[in-house]
């Protein structure tokens, strides 16, 4: 039954992986809503660029963007809301969904190794710890690409 679970938390990371190497944009959309909402910009940025944790690509009304430095899997999108001559940014960011599957994974098979109860609580506990870590570093790159935005538009 392990060989299996293995199995498919290595196949969802290769998936993952092409999903962000391809920049497929649904992929980047399946995101939470960053509860934080940056300080606005005064134009939507064009092209692509990086910044020291995350790489992003312009795409008319959003953007997208990944983790190049900061935490691998970080992924999301950006929409450009326009709000009083301003663009708001309504920030969406998702953790590698490898890791939710293998919290799922090890509830699902950890009782097959260690009591329910054990299994059970060793997973849920891993995955909020994973959300909020990934949620933190969303934080942080919603700083850095609004940051990276507002300083193209003063050049």
């Amino acid at each position: 039954m392990l060989w299996w679970a293995a199995l498919a938390v290595i196949g969802t990371a290769i998936v993952e992986w092409l999903l962000v190497a391809w920049r497929v944009g649904t992929y980047f959309r399946a995101a939470f809503r960053l509860p934080l909402e940056p300080l606005p910009v005064e134009h939507p940025p064009d092209g692509e660029g990086q910044t020291r944790t995350v790489g992003w690509e312009a795409r008319g009304e959003h953007a997208v963007y990944w983790s190049v430095g900061g935490l691998p899997g970080l992924h999301g999108a950006v929409g450009f809301v326009p709000d009083r001559g301003k663009l708001r940014l309504d920030v969406r960011w998702a953790p590698p969904w490898t890791g939710v599957a293998g919290c799922g994974a090890l509830g699902f098979v950890g009782p097959s190794i260690a009591p329910v109860a054990v299994s059970v609580t060793v997973s849920v506990l891993l995955l909020v710890g994973l959300l909020v870590l990934y949620q933190q570093a969303a934080v942080r790159a919603a700083a850095e690409l609004r940051w990276s935005w507002a300083r193209r538009d003063e050049d």
